[in-house]
């Protein structure tokens, strides 16, 4: 839900800009600056929730896969996928 509400917070602005004048959104660019700021922590704030903070060291991963092949030679690899 944070992510939607950020998201359209961003498009809100934007819809709102683009329908005044220019003369009025330089006349109010510092409100129009504090806006993209609070939009621009909203959206910091719904990325954070996909971060990833915790990976296990390298030495506790164990693949467990085996080879999708049984010939050890290259060429009757290569004819197995075939």
């Amino acid at each position: 839900m944070l992510v939607l509400s950020s998201f359209k917070s961003v498009q809100d602005l934007c819809e709102k800009q683009t329908k005044r004048p220019f003369i009025k959104r330089y006349l109010q660019r510092r409100e129009i600056e504090e806006d993209v700021q609070r939009c621009e922590t909203k959206l910091t704030d719904a990325i954070r929730m996909f971060s990833v903070r915790h990976l296990p060291p390298h030495n506790l991963v164990r693949t467990t896969a085996k080879p999708h092949f049984t010939a050890k030679d290259p060429d009757q690899i290569v004819e197995e996928f075939s």
